[in-house]
């Protein structure tokens, strides 16, 4: 366990829409692995790109569909990872 997830839609908009896509991951402890996040999250959908700030304790996942990218966040959030 590396801490609580607190998965939510990121508020971003930009010409490809990808706001509904991209989910945000906070209070990721700086150790946790690029590599783990994604077969966490991948299990929802095919990942355009996902990446962890560790500045900021946090990871972001750009899903290929919302559809992935709302199951995970509604399936994902709060959980312990």
């Amino acid at each position: 366990v590396r801490g609580l997830s607190k998965v939510k839609n990121n508020t971003f908009n930009d010409a490809k829409n990808t706001a509904k896509r991209k989910i945000l991951i906070n209070n990721l402890d700086i150790s946790f692995p690029l590599i783990e996040l994604k077969k966490i999250f991948g299990v929802y959908g095919k990942i355009e790109r996902a990446s962890i700030i560790a500045k900021k304790d946090c990871g972001v996942v750009l899903f290929k569909s919302n559809r992935s990218a709302n199951r995970a966040k509604n399936d994902l959030d709060s959980k312990w990872f």
